[in-house]
């Protein structure tokens, strides 16, 4: 037989196998309505419009959905495409699998504390609108849709939702949940709609939400329409909460290296969103080349909790909770006396004696892949400012190379540049990170970045300035309790 006439009956013994394998396939995997879905809606809200919103679930801080799909088989044991994926969209995160064009788990995840609403939007045409306008954080009206997000307007408030005026920006839909005393509090969104998904399911995240009821309330409001009140069960209800200790306002926390006071908080309401401000004063008690340094911490918010648990961001939680735990971070700023002794030096030059900088050198034998270092005054701020931009350019040629200037710094992508001026023994300041790059190829990597230090007075003529690596200060976290009636 020749060689054309055999290989002619092999491929066509080949396609008829995968035809059958396909059909066998198709046997094994049944129609994605066979499947059975995602949890359906426990009620439809109808709004005057022909607006509509199926209500499916509530849940804290996630709700996942999730379904069954075969691994198929067929002949050679096919299991079908698969993908997956997940994005964040204000806060919520979007989690996603699925196979043979089949949706098979999707996840909302909101912020610490958060509540979450499952929903089904539909417009006049029983069309999942989009774009679709909604309510985000801090009070903005966000215009939505599946692969864009951009912000509109501003919210003026519940009360255009209720009787909007001509030309008003608002939500196409509002949802909210009742407190613990009966107030609303606004939801944000919904967002985050699969594509994958026919139904376009989202989530709208409420910040702060009762805790101690066994049955929450909701409304949904579309601008100029009645609201539509529904409930659900609460998932997770808890005992009423606890009484704890509190600090009256100044409170003052005093530590080894620094003094912090919490010396005021306020309430923000922008868009109807009880958030809080903190006023605050941190001195630190470190010294730096022999001088008192009294800036050498930050402050930074980092959290709000309630004796029911952390609320999202720095929401207030509900009114039942009668104390405040503000969790605060003392960040080392930019000044803070790194000593020289911790640091890996890598480049100096010299003023010279009209005040110029002198060319810079790269220090050899750090190890670290500096191959040429210019720093000069950056020509882009007036002559009352005086900052110093700093630009390296290195280059790995391999792995190894990469390795080792990762263990000289003790982690070259976490490692902070200071400057030192002469031989004093602590950095004068730590440079501002304004740019980097990097390409590689075959195991080559070539890399830049460029730092800026601003200075009060530009160094004096013949001042030595030394450039360090070093890893950045421990920060060190801290709460103050208080009480909610001090919250003006």
């Amino acid at each position: 037989m020749k060689p054309t006439v055999v290989w002619t009956i092999i491929t066509v013994v080949v396609i008829a196998l995968c035809l059958v394998a396909f059909e066998v396939r198709d046997h094994f995997l049944p129609a994605e309505e066979e499947l059975g879905d995602f949890t359906p809606p426990k009620e439809t809200l109808y709004f005057d419009d022909g607006w509509s919103a199926g209500l499916i679930q509530v849940g804290e801080e996630m709700i996942e959905e999730k379904r069954h799909v075969p691994s198929g088989g067929g002949l050679f044991g096919m299991s079908g495409s698969s993908f997956s994926g997940s994005r964040s969209t204000f806060g919520i995160q979007q989690t996603y699998e699925g196979r043979n064009g089949v949706l098979t788990r999707l996840t909302f995840e909101g912020e610490r504390g958060s509540l979450l609403l499952e929903v089904i939007l539909r417009d006049a045409a029983d069309l999942y609108p989009n774009p679709l306008k909604v309510l985000s954080d801090g009070g903005e009206i966000y215009s939505t849709s599946i692969n864009s997000n951009s912000r509109i307007d501003d919210f003026s408030g519940i009360d255009a939702m209720l009787s909007p005026t001509t030309g008003a920006v608002l939500p196409d839909i509002l949802f909210q949940v009742a407190d613990s005393q009966g107030n609303w509090i606004n939801g944000l969104g919904p967002f985050a709609f699969h594509e994958e998904d026919p139904d376009r399911r989202g989530a709208v995240v409420f910040p702060a939400w009762p805790h101690s009821v066994d049955e929450l309330r909701f409304r949904a409001i579309r601008p100029g329409s009645e609201p539509l009140e529904f409930t659900f069960a609460s998932p997770a209800p808890k005992s009423p909460p606890a009484v704890w200790a509190s600090q009256p306002l100044p409170a003052t926390i005093t530590r080894p290296e620094f003094s912090f006071t919490l010396e005021g908080v306020t309430t923000n309401n922008r868009g109807n969103h009880p958030t809080i401000r903190s006023k605050t004063n941190i001195t630190s008690h470190l010294t730096k080349n022999g001088q008192p340094v009294a800036n050498a911490y930050d402050v930074r918010f980092t959290g709000l909790e309630g004796p029911h648990g952390a609320t999202s961001a720095n929401y207030l939680p509900d009114p039942e909770e009668k104390q405040l735990k503000l969790q605060f971070s003392a960040v080392p700023s930019q000044h803070f006396p790194v000593p020289e002794r911790d640091a890996l030096m890598v480049a100096e030059l010299e003023v010279d004696a009209n005040g110029k900088l002198k060319p810079a050198t790269v220090v050899r034998g750090a190890g670290v892949g500096l191959i040429q270092v210019t720093v000069q005054w950056s020509p882009y701020y007036g002559n009352d400012r005086h900052v110093m931009e700093l630009k390296w350019d290195g280059v790995w040629a391999n792995e190894s190379q990469e390795a080792a200037a990762d263990r000289a710094t003790g982690g070259w992508n976490t490692a902070q540049l200071y400057c030192f001026f002469d031989s004093q023994p602590d950095a004068i300041q730590r440079g501002d990170r304004r740019g980097s790059g990097s390409s590689g190829s075959g195991g080559r990597t070539d890399f830049d970045n460029t730092f800026q230090f601003e200075f009060d007075t530009p160094p004096a003529p013949g001042t030595v300035i030394r450039f360090g690596l070093a890893q950045p200060p421990a920060s060190h976290a801290f709460d103050v309790i208080i009480d909610r009636s001090d919250v003006k």
